[in-house]
């Protein structure tokens, strides 16, 4: 949503050629060299065989959170076709609208009518397409004080159907269900819209007091995204895991693995060969 009120301002000069030589060569680059080292970690540490890591479905497959790169790659090369989606306001009402249609139904049907589920199963590249195109909406759209209060109203009921969906399929069938915590899914697409407009809203009025931090982190952010599975792997032991109530242990494995992270990152930094892979 941040990339899309970004990459689809009518200001922002952006060529074909610029789009495919900085932009997606940088993310593809740094999904290649990730892959590789979460690969290799695999290897030694996990005790995954390199020979079913390449031969058997393995090769250049997602590591957990590195989905995000191949997924980010498709929707900037479509970023020429949603400028032009962008720069007519019914035009990009009509794409959000389609668009929320399409995956509150995809939502409903893909698990409880499986005989049309195909007819309306979500790709990924159309689902984050969506998030793009609402970004740019929220961040060029004046709400009234009624609309804006409408827009955190949904939020919240959001919240409500995720946590309350979620308790209630899981108890029903037995197992964790995490449908409610689908990305690409309306009551996901509610809190973060909502979430989106009140930083909107409030960051002049924030601004002066996280300034100091943004500007500290700002530029290890994607670093940070990139090396943040190290961390979780080394956290995700029952050491760490129970050995407190996870109200408290949490919130204290989040702050470490953020910490750790963010001084990763600020290291390879500093060395020439690895600093462009992480900004």
């Amino acid at each position: 949503m941040i990339s899309g009120a970004l990459f689809l301002k009518p200001e922002k000069e952006i060529t074909i050629r610029t789009l495919l030589a900085k932009y997606v060569k940088r993310l593809l680059v740094a999904y290649l060299f990730w892959w590789l080292a979460y690969s290799c970690f695999d290897v030694a540490i996990a005790s995954v065989n390199a020979k079913t890591l390449v031969f058997k479905g393995g090769f250049l497959k997602p590591h957990f959170h590195l989905w995000f790169l191949p997924m980010l790659t498709g929707v900037y090369l479509m970023i020429p076709i949603l400028r032009k989606v962008a720069a007519e306001t019914k035009l990009l009402r009509y794409a959000i609208i389609l668009w929320l249609v399409y995956l509150t139904v995809s939502f409903v049907l893909v698990r409880e009518v499986p005989q049309v589920s195909h007819l309306f199963t979500m790709n990924w590249i159309v689902g984050y397409t969506g998030y793009f195109l609402l970004g740019f909406y929220l961040a060029t759209t004046a709400f009234t004080k009624h609309q804006k209060q409408t827009i955190y109203a949904l939020g919240l009921a959001g919240a409500l159907i995720t946590v309350f969906g979620s308790i209630i399929l899981s108890f029903h069938r037995g197992v964790d269900d995490e449908k409610f915590l689908f990305n690409i899914s309306p009551q996901v697409v509610m809190m973060s819209a909502a979430l989106f407009v009140l930083v909107k809203e409030e960051s002049p009025k924030i601004e002066g007091r996280v300034k100091g931090f943004v500007n500290y982190v700002r530029k290890d952010l994607f670093g940070i995204y990139l090396v943040h599975g190290f961390w979780l792997y080394v956290l995700n032991r029952p050491l760490f895991r129970d050995m407190i109530y996870p109200a408290i242990s949490i919130p204290i494995i989040v702050v470490v693995i953020f910490a750790g992270s963010l001084y990763t990152t600020k290291l390879l930094r500093l060395l020439p060969k690895f600093k462009r892979i992480v900004e």
